[in-house]
């Protein structure tokens, strides 16, 4: 632990930079190459949880969405399937009627299936 912190004050300690403009030099200490990485770092981090939270509010409203539509298309498949059983029956009736066939009243089962009646 002692070798990091000397190695560290070593690296900050040689780590003056110094640049020349018209008024001057301005030299940068290992203070401001400290909070240059760390703002980075923030900077970093905020970026990534901005990029996650979207791609997680974006999955949510995909989901939404297809749980609408899905909805939607069994509200319509059972619009059909009424329709067809409508349908089915309006043969039906149509087929017995032009076989003079009638309806079967007052029957009484022999078994309990109900599959044989007697009249």
């Amino acid at each position: 632990m002692r070798t990091i912190a000397l190695t560290l004050n070593n690296l900050f300690a040689k780590s003056d930079l110094a640049v020349k403009t018209k008024e001057g030099v301005l030299q940068f200490g290992p203070m401001l190459v400290i909070n240059s990485i760390l703002l980075a770092a923030g900077a970093l981090l905020i970026l990534y949880y901005v990029i996650g939270a979207n791609g997680i509010a974006s999955a949510s409203y995909k989901i939404k969405i297809l749980n609408d539509r899905l909805a939607q298309l069994n509200e319509e498949q059972s619009n059909l399937i009424a329709q067809k059983a409508g349908v089915e029956e309006s043969v039906a009736i149509e087929f017995a009627k032009s076989h003079n066939m009638v309806e079967a009243k007052n029957t009484s089962y022999i078994f309990e299936s109900k599959n044989v009646a007697q009249r």
